[in-house]
């Protein structure tokens, strides 16, 4: 009520509709409080991770329950979303592909891909159950990763479904204020505010893969090879991709 009061005099306009009481945070075992000293601002967090990073472990979380946060649950939750972009990516790449011409949509792809949205709206609708919204979502990342990762032809009715997925994605994303970024865009900015984990700068990581470039062109495979190694111990790891060479900060 205190809210209402001081929000609606300050702005002569209707605060809020509905009300959401969540659950207690807590940092290990404790929960989370000044009194503790064991608090981390919203400031301090964003200062090190993407906003996105924030809004997916409360969102893979059901508001009524206890929140745990902790490194570990920070970790999951760039690895998840680092899997979704992913997908995301290979989906959006797919689709610039010429059609063959042949089907690849499984029974699985039907089942669980193209009524992504439908059984986003049932769990939004069961008591805002962004957990288990979720787990729709990741059930029909894992089908179409299965899809990408068998290399059969994409025919009109598996692109109908990548669009049905892209869109599904970009919808859900409009909601949870996720998924806004370019797939690369939310890399680079990873990279960019997981960088204070590490002890080697942008420009030593960049300098060590274009030398690692030269000596795959010159056949110098031991070299290459010493290369990958030596960012490995910093906890940076390489991907080669058709399009080059790609890194990210080891979480």
């Amino acid at each position: 009520e205190n809210e209402i009061v001081q929000s609606e005099s300050y702005t002569g306009k209707p605060f809020v509709k509905i009300w959401i009481h969540n659950e207690m945070l807590s940092f290990g075992k404790e929960k989370m409080s000044k009194s503790l000293g064991n608090i981390i601002t919203i400031h301090e967090f964003l200062e090190k991770y993407p906003s996105d990073v924030l809004k997916f472990i409360l969102l893979s979380n059901h508001y009524r329950s206890l929140l745990e946060f902790s490194e570990q649950v920070i970790q999951e939750s760039i690895g998840s979303l680092e899997k979704i972009y992913k997908t995301l990516l290979q989906a959006q790449e797919q689709l610039k592909e010429k059609s063959s011409g042949q089907e690849i949509p499984s029974k699985e792809m039907k089942e669980i891909v193209t009524p992504l949205w439908k059984k986003f709206e049932e769990a939004m609708d069961d008591d805002f159950n962004t957990a288990q919204a979720l787990g729709a979502l990741f059930e029909a990342v894992r089908v179409m990763n299965h899809a990408f990762t068998s290399r059969a032809p994409w025919g009109n009715e598996g692109r109908k479904i990548l669009k049905e997925f892209l869109e599904a994605v970009r919808n859900i994303g409009k909601i949870w204020g996720l998924f806004e970024q370019a797939p690369n865009d939310f890399f680079e900015h990873l990279r960019t505010k997981l960088l204070h984990r590490v002890s080697v700068s942008r420009q030593e990581i960049e300098a060590l893969i274009s030398e690692r470039l030269k000596a795959r062109e010159d056949k110098n495979w031991k070299r290459a090879d010493e290369i990958r190694k030596e960012l490995q111990k910093n906890k940076i790891l390489l991907e080669d991709t058709p399009t080059g060479t790609t890194w990210k900060v080891q979480i």
